[in-house]
């Protein structure tokens, strides 16, 4: 009777450990609206084209990671849903897999430290990575294909609005309104500036503007590619202040490669590269 009883304990804890202790077996209950609470792997592609409106995969507890393991959540242009929503929860990784099809590929607010890496995002309506009144951020490794949208539709690829602290590195992105757009912006309840947005080593191509920093203060933009932009690659307004932009390569931009207003001086512009600027603060061509 004791050795029936340990043996049914034993069976009981092991599949407990199952259901709950590895999150590949909890990727097969995965679906599109699903909101997780522990760290997940995907085994599949999430297909949301058939839930207009319902956002693929929403975050519902802090520290944990969302492997998308290579598969795809794929969504409906249509519908205003996101394929990642967190607007709950800090210290939250997203990686290793793509985004297509929805209004906003990741979208983040009000959360500290959340990370997105190894991630690949195509044809979303808004924006690919859209983070909002958030701090600590890292987004690394990505790589982006953003429709250009127009002043209507802007269709950023990356849009940081009111964020204090965030790494974009190593990304590659071809399109978009904005390549990146650092928003300070009193409009959406936030402090109206952003502060301390580093964007390093990566490459924008084809955007409408390249790299855009409006009411930024405290930045850095080093060490990136800037080309084929319909208007400006780096711009500085709106009283943008107290930025580094060094090591940078903007050129072949339709209208200027490097660009500042009256108000967004003094920064200071250390070995870049261009062919074309505005702005008396800038050290080329």
């Amino acid at each position: 009777m004791i050795k029936t009883l340990i043996a049914s304990t034993v069976v009981s804890l092991a599949t407990i450990m199952l259901a709950f202790g590895d999150t590949a077996a909890l990727a097969g209950t995965v679906e599109c609206g699903a909101e997780i609470f522990v760290d997940t792997k995907l085994d599949a592609d999430i297909d949301c084209r058939n839930d207009p409106g319902v956002d693929g995969i929403m975050i519902g507890a802090p520290g944990i990671t969302l492997n998308l393991n290579g598969f795809t959540i794929i969504g409906e242009s249509i519908s205003g849903a996101s394929g990642i929503f967190n607007d709950c929860c800090d210290d939250v990784t997203i990686k290793n897999g793509a985004i297509s099809g929805f209004q906003d590929g990741v979208r983040i607010d009000g959360v500290a430290d959340p990370v997105i890496k190894g991630v690949t995002f195509s044809d979303q309506v808004l924006s690919s990575i859209v983070v909002i009144n958030s701090a600590g951020v890292l987004i690394k490794e990505i790589f982006i294909s953003q429709p250009p949208g127009d002043g209507v539709n802007p269709a950023e690829a990356i849009r940081l609005a009111n964020v204090n602290g965030a790494t974009v590195k190593n990304a590659t992105v071809d399109g978009g309104y904005f390549g990146l757009l650092s928003l300070g912006d009193p409009g959406i309840g936030g402090t109206g500036t952003a502060t301390e947005i580093l964007v390093k080593n990566s490459v924008f191509t084809n955007a409408n503007h390249g790299i855009f920093l409006v009411r930024t203060l405290e930045s850095r933009i080093v060490g990136n590619e800037v080309s084929d932009s319909k208007g400006i690659g780096i711009g500085l307004v709106e009283d943008s202040t107290g930025n580094i932009i060094t090591l940078n390569i903007s050129t072949g931009n339709d209208d200027v490669d490097m660009f500042h207003d009256e108000g967004s001086s003094p920064n200071e512009w250390i070995n870049n590269t261009c062919d074309t600027s505005g702005g008396a603060d800038i050290d080329c061509p």
